[in-house]
């Protein structure tokens, strides 16, 4: 659908509606790429845990200090 015209150049609505789906797909891929490291340490806790003899416990501590510090300095 032409929307207007201007010194020979088309404005289409189809692409007005394109930005906004190609930025929602960037960040939807970047999101992905964010979260992959924690995905992985997920399996990698219980490994690191038992390296050096860590409890459960003291694990989620260290791991929720890693969170909040990335909360904070993000």
């Amino acid at each position: 659908m032409l929307i207007a015209e201007e010194n020979g150049a088309n404005i289409s609505l189809e692409r007005q509606h394109a930005a906004p789906l190609s930025l929602l797909i960037v960040a939807f891929i970047l999101v992905m790429i964010d979260a992959y490291d924690m995905f992985i340490i997920s399996f990698l806790v219980p490994l690191i845990a038992a390296d050096l003899n860590l409890t459960p416990m003291s694990m989620g501590q260290i791991f929720a200090a890693g969170l909040a510090g990335s909360m904070l300095a993000g």
